[in-house]
């Protein structure tokens, strides 16, 4: 099983890593929020709101909190993509980062852009496991056959 600082990685990731998929029910997640206490909220995006404010030299708090806002009641892609987009500034050479911009701009039906932040992805990271990770990742079906050619 991989280590707790790893969660941000795994879970950023749509649990794929080089583990295969995160097991539904590890307890990692709720280890993870206990650690933070005062940090939760009841809309879900305080925990990502407080590690970003803790450390925001740290990419996994921009991850974290972008994940969080695509995922809560009135939240959603484009709020996603706001809070991720300065972070690529911040953290060129972190692939998550790009790769989560691709993600949002591929649903968004922006299909160029996503290019552009796959490609960055993949010059920021390991070639081959971005493509095994794209094509499992439903969120970038649309260029699936393109990944194929990567």
């Amino acid at each position: 099983m991989p280590p707790l600082a790893g969660l941000g990685w795994i879970v950023s990731w749509r649990r794929v890593s080089r583990w295969g998929r995160l097991p539904k029910n590890t307890g990692i997640i709720p280890r993870c929020f206990r650690r933070v206490g005062r940090c939760r909220s009841t809309n879900g995006s305080g925990t990502s709101r407080c590690s970003l404010a803790r450390s925001p030299e740290d990419a996994t708090g921009w991850l974290h909190r972008a994940y969080a806002l695509r995922r809560i009641n009135g939240g959603g892609l484009v709020q996603a993509w706001e809070a991720l987009l300065p972070a690529a500034k911040k953290f060129p050479q972190e692939p998550v980062i790009a790769y989560n911009l691709s993600c949002y701009a591929c649903q968004m039906q922006q299909l160029d852009i996503a290019r552009h932040w796959l490609q960055r992805a993949v010059m920021a990271g390991q070639k081959d496991g971005i493509k095994k990770m794209a094509l499992a990742d439903e969120d970038l079906q649309p260029l699936w056959p393109e990944i194929e050619d990567f």
